[in-house]
């Protein structure tokens, strides 16, 4: 059975924004599930970032770091030697936002180690794909819509498809307002719950949104 480290290293659930995701392990060299398994909601998904989801396995974490610094130009590589007490450094203190995870990198490398590195520096595919995690896309009925390790294509998808259900549309009936002209709505809470998608929660973020001199409460 796994030990009480495994588990923290390499959890059954993630936490992905306001989410608690089930996450799944296969090691299948050269197979398509090989690696990082998440089950994403469509609602979540359509609004996943490549930082929420790179580093969202601790005991990977070592990993990706070292086959990223050794992936990066010579050049760059000399004025990061030595390496390793680096690696460790960055898989004990990187915490990327929603950004892109490159550019999250690059940027953390640049001001913690004074080695000026952008997410151009580093070539295609310098990630192998048990490294890259795979996303397998859950609708309201629970069933999968596609599974793949491309957000682009995780995006077009959402594009495609009615990412809100009836449990939103009740949310939004009940805080969204159109064109208000003064601040008649009280405090925003930063995240409301929507509805579980195969047992995992929906968070709906409200916001201000600026339209044609108007501002609408969005979420």
């Amino acid at each position: 059975s796994a030990s009480a480290e495994e588990l923290t290293l390499f959890p059954d659930k993630v936490s992905l924004g306001h989410s608690v995701l089930p996450v799944n392990y296969n090691y299948s060299p050269g197979s398509e599930d090989d690696g990082v398994t998440v089950q994403v909601p469509l609602a979540v998904a359509a609004v996943l970032t490549s930082g929420q989801l790179q580093w969202m396995v601790p005991g990977l974490r070592e990993e990706l770091a070292g086959v990223l610094l050794r992936a990066l130009p010579k050049s760059l590589r000399r004025e990061l030697q030595p390496m390793e007490p680096k690696i460790k450094a960055i898989a004990a203190g990187f915490a990327p936002g929603r950004g892109e995870f490159l550019d999250e990198l690059a940027d953390y490398i640049t001001k913690q180690f004074r080695v000026q590195v952008s997410a151009a520096d580093w070539p295609p595919g310098s990630l192998p794909p048990h490294l890259q995690p795979r996303v397998e896309v859950m609708d309201h009925q629970n069933q999968a819509i596609t599974k793949t390790r491309d957000l682009s294509l995780i995006r077009a998808e959402a594009d495609k498809r009615d990412v809100r259900s009836r449990a939103w549309d009740h949310t939004a009936g009940k805080w969204e307002q159109p064109a208000v002209t003064c601040w008649s709505f009280g405090d925003l809470p930063e995240s409301i719950r929507v509805e579980e998608v195969g047992g995992n929660p929906v968070f709906a973020y409200p916001a201000l949104v600026d339209r044609e001199g108007e501002v609408d409460v969005r979420l």
